[in-house]
This record gives structure tokens, C-alpha cells and sequence, in this order.
């Protein structure tokens, strides 16, 4: 026995019980270097990387001469493969993978093949990205059928782990998140799917102060920082009707409010402040201000266009 590469004679020498000698038979025997096609892993997922060969291929030959690789695929895997005794391949459907070994005059000198199964991975679809109104629910799963033997499982960047399953309880997020949903086949194989909900809050409206007061005959300037508001890009001031107007009352936190006659007797009016929901909630939210209106005060004399002496006094009333 000769495990080493190599050309070999081995001659019989064959002879009767007498001695006497037959004519000796001579066989050549070639022993050519090991080869190994062997798959890591295998079986192995869809668009799963193998690991094609291994150290027990013989790299040259018995007189240190290098051996040449030649690697081919069936069905192709549409990529060229590697020139050398172990490379890596993506396999997307069951392919034979076979590596011959050719000495440096080009002839083929060993052989050998692998068969790698490729499992499918897991088929569903889940929801597009979309937008909803804060308060509003979500059933993540809506459409997914789950498959016998499949693992099903929900997260979310901000936290959402449910229980296993496809279709977990209808879900309202506090803030926009991104959720993701592993499948993992009776096989071992996995598939990773994700969308993203952007959650539009409804609109905020803040005062500084919720009462201002003017006199009579003044307009009322709201100036800056008085009155903010959050989540909207739509919003008015308005007053009771005949109470007054603003100059620019739509889009505006710095109107100016002229009052009318009707608001200097009253005394007082309520300035509302309302913002309109985004897209794709619906509504409004308002919020108002009180603002008092001072009467100017007056004078009168008694006795009118009285005649005195210089001596004398008058009575001087002041009204307001």
C-alpha cells in the first residue's frame, strides 16, 4: 500500500511448485492527490454563503510541482468561482459543486463533487410605512397568515416585544417607531422585515398668561413668546363677533387686537387661539385669553362756568 502521489510499477513474479518461473506481469499504478469538495454548511438557507473544500486536497504534486484548481456549478450560480482548493460561493437554489485538480501539463488528475440543499426562506409580506394619528391603533399583522412550524416575532426600536405570533393585539405607539418582524422557518431559515409609523401629535396651545388687561382706547399687541404652539401648521385667532379684529389674525402669534365699542363696554373679551390637526389626524384644538379693558376715568366741575371771587372756593368732582 502507497498513499503517497505518485507513478508506480509493481511487477508479479509468479512460479509453480517445482520452480519453475512464469513471465513476470508488470502493472503501472498512478496514485493522484486527494481531493475534497466538501460543503460547510449543508444544508444551508437561501442566499446563504457556503464554504466549498477543505486542507485535504493536495496542493502539488510529488515533485512540488503546484496543482491547478478548476471549480464549476450546476446550475450556475451566476458569479465566477474561485482558482483555489477551498472558496466560498452564495447559493440560492440546490446546486452540485464539483473541483477538478489538473497537474502542470494540464491534465486532469482528480476529482470531486458536492451536492448543497438550499432551504427557502419564510414568505410573507408585511405593511408599508405609514403615518397615524397619535391615540390611533395598528394591527401589525394585518395580512400575514402564519405558517405551521414558523416562529413568528414583533419588536420595535422604542421597546415592543410582544409574545411570539404573527398577529399580535392591535397596537397603539406613543411616538414614532420602526417595528420589525423575524420569521424563522422549521428549517432554521430567517427572514427580516421591517416598516416604519410616523405618529403626528395633536396640536399643543401655550400662554405665558391667561389674563392681560389694556385701557380703553388701546389695541392689544401680542408679542413674541406670549403664545406658542406645537404640531400644527394652521392656526387663528378670532374674537366674539363685533368685539373687535386682528390685523393679521391667521398664522400669526403676534397679531395686533383692535376692540370695538362693544368690547370697551363689556368691559372684557375672550381672544381664542385655535390650531388645526395635521395630516392625517382631524379637529382642532383651542385655546383662549382674557383680556380686560380699563374705562379712562373723567372730570367735571360744579358749578359749570361758576363765577367766584377770588376768596371763594368751588367743588371739583372727579368721576372714574
Amino acid at each position: 500500500n502507497n498513499n503517497q502521489i505518485g507513478t508506480y510499477t509493481l511487477t508479479y513474479n509468479v512460479e509453480d511448485a517445482a520452480g519453475n518461473a512464469a513471465a513476470p506481469i508488470a502493472r503501472t499504478v498512478t496514485v493522484g492527490p486527494s481531493v475534497d469538495a466538501t460543503a460547510s454548511p449543508n444544508p444551508v438557507c437561501y442566499g446563504e454563503t457556503v464554504t466549498l473544500g477543505s486542507t485535504n486536497t493536495d496542493l502539488v504534486d510529488e515533485n512540488g510541482d503546484a496543482y491547478r484548481f478548476e471549480w464549476s456549478a450546476t446550475p450556475s450560480t451566476g458569479t465566477l468561482l474561485g482558482t483555489q482548493h477551498i472558496i466560498t460561493a452564495s447559493v440560492t437554489q440546490n446546486t452540485v459543486f464539483r473541483l477538478e485538480v489538473y497537474d502542470v501539463n494540464d491534465v486532469l488528475v482528480g476529482s470531486d463533487e458536492s451536492e448543497v440543499e438550499v432551504n427557502p426562506l419564510p414568505v410573507y409580506t408585511i405593511q408599508s410605512d405609514t403615518t397615524i394619528c397619535a391615540g390611533d391603533t395598528i394591527d401589525l399583522g394585518d395580512g400575514i397568515v402564519a405558517e405551521t412550524g414558523f416562529t413568528y416575532q414583533w419588536s420595535s426600536l422604542n421597546g415592543y416585544n410582544p409574545p411570539q405570533g404573527a398577529n399580535p393585539p392591535p397596537h397603539t405607539p406613543t411616538s414614532s417607531d420602526t417595528f420589525t418582524l423575524t420569521v424563522t422557518t422549521d428549517a432554521g431559515c430567517q427572514d427580516i422585515q421591517s416598516f416604519d409609523v410616523v405618529v403626528v401629535d395633536k396640536p399643543v396651545i401655550s400662554f405665558i398668561e391667561d389674563e392681560f388687561t389694556i385701557c380703553e382706547g388701546e389695541t392689544f399687541t401680542i408679542n413674541t413668546g406670549v403664545a406658542t404652539v406645537q404640531n400644527s401648521n394652521s392656526y387663528a385667532w378670532s374674537a366674539p363677533a363685533g368685539y373687535g379684529n386682528f390685523d393679521t389674525p391667521n398664522n400669526s402669534l403676534t397679531p395686533i387686537f383692535t376692540p370695538s365699542s362693544v368690547a370697551e363696554n363689556a368691559g372684557v373679551v375672550t381672544l381664542t387661539l385655535t390650531a388645526t390637526d395635521q395630516s392625517p389626524c382631524t379637529g382642532s384644538k383651542s385655546e383662549s385669553i382674557t383680556l380686560n379693558i380699563t374705562p379712562l376715568g373723567s372730570i367735571s366741575l360744579s358749578p359749570v362756568n361758576a363765577v367766584v371771587c377770588s376768596s371763594e372756593d368751588i367743588e371739583l368732582d372727579i368721576a372714574g
